[in-house]
C-alpha cells in the first residue's frame, strides 16, 4: 500500500530534527564534567576503626579499607573460622568513577571483596580543607552519612623513578585492577571468580583467593622495582618487601615478574594492560 505524501516528514521538519539530535551529541560531549584535579591523588584515610589507601585517577577509583583491630593470627595454617573472621575485616574494591559537579562524585564497582556489589554504584561529596578531604556517601533518602576523612600523599600522575608505570591497569590471568600513581600503587585481585559471599565456607574461600595490597615504590631504572607492603589483605604479608621485573610489551601491555630476595626471576609471570592514564 503506497504512504501518502502528506504523511511523509518535510524537509523542513526532517532539519529541526537532525540539528536537535546533533545538539544532543554535542551537549553530551560538552557537558560531561572532568573531575577537579586538586582532588586526584593518593590518600591514606583517617579513620577511627579503619586503616588504608586510596588512589583516585581522572577516570578510575581503588582503595583497600582494613580493620584497625583485626586478629594477626599465628603462623601456619589457618583454619576455616579464622579465614572466615579475617576475611570481614577487609574492604577491597576498585572501578570507574564519573563526577556529576558541586563536588560530588559517582562510583560504579568493577571489583569489591564482596561481589554480590559488582557493578553497582553510590555516591559521595566531599570538601577540601589543605590536604585533608572531607567526604560523606550519600544515603538513600539523599542525606550525608557520618564524616570520614582521607589525607593526600601525593598528586595524580606524580613525578618519580616509577611514573613511568602511572595509570590505570587491568591483569590478562584473572579479575584485577592496579593504580599507580608516583612511587605508591594499589591492587586487588580476584584469583578465581566469586559470585557471592555469606557463609563461612564461602567466606574462608575468599580469604584464600582475594588478595589486596598498598605499596610504596622503589624503582630502578633497569626496570626492576622492590615494594614496601604498608597494607594487606593477609596481615602477615605486611611490611615486607617485594620485587618485580617490568617489561613493555606492544600495545602498551607489559610483562611483570616477581624477583626472589636475591634479585633473579621467579614464578609468577603476570601481563597486564593499560585502561587509563
Amino acid at each position: 500500500m503506497p504512504i501518502r505524501d502528506s504523511l511523509l516528514p518535510s524537509n523542513s521538519y526532517c532539519k529541526k530534527t537532525i540539528i536537535a539530535c546533533l545538539s544532543l551529541v554535542l551537549c553530551v560531549v560538552l557537558c560531561a564534567q572532568s573531575p577537579p584535579e586538586e582532588l586526584l591523588g593518593v590518600y591514606k584515610y583517617h579513620l577511627e576503626d579503619q586503616e588504608g589507601i586510596s588512589i583516585i585517577s581522572p577516570t578510575h577509583f581503588i582503595w583497600i579499607m582494613l580493620d584497625k583491630d583485626r586478629p594477626n593470627p599465628s603462623k601456619g595454617q589457618l583454619k576455616t573460622a579464622e579465614k572466615a573472621k579475617a576475611y570481614e575485616t577487609m574492604n577491597l574494591a576498585g572501578g570507574t568513577h564519573s563526577y556529576l559537579g558541586n563536588q560530588r562524585f559517582k562510583y560504579t564497582f568493577s571489583i569489591h571483596s564482596s561481589p554480590e556489589v559488582i557493578g553497582t554504584s553510590f555516591e559521595w561529596t566531599y570538601t577540601l580543607d589543605g590536604d585533608l578531604a572531607n567526604f560523606w556517601i550519600i544515603q538513600s533518602d539523599g542525606s550525608k552519612g557520618p564524616l570520614m576523612q582521607s589525607r593526600k600523599l601525593a598528586d595524580w600522575d606524580a613525578p618519580g623513578l616509577c611514573s613511568h608505570l602511572n595509570g590505570v591497569w587491568t591483569y590478562e590471568e584473572f579479575k584485577g585492577l592496579y593504580l599507580q600513581c608516583g612511587n605508591y600503587a594499589v591492587w586487588t585481585i580476584h584469583f578465581e571468580e566469586l559470585t557471592q559471599v555469606s557463609t563461612e565456607e564461602e567466606k574462608a574461600k575468599a580469604f584464600d583467593v582475594i588478595d589486596g595490597k598498598a605499596a610504596m615504590g622503589d624503582c630502578q631504572t633497569n626496570g626492576k622495582a622492590f615494594w614496601n607492603i604498608v597494607h594487606a589483605s593477609k596481615i602477615a604479608q605486611e611490611n615486607i618487601t617485594l620485587g618485580t621485573q617490568y617489561e613493555k610489551l606492544v600495545k602498551g601491555r607489559s610483562k611483570w615478574t616477581m624477583l626472589a630476595p636475591n634479585g633473579s626471576p621467579q614464578n609468577p609471570t603476570w601481563h597486564l594492560s593499560p585502561l587509563k592514564k
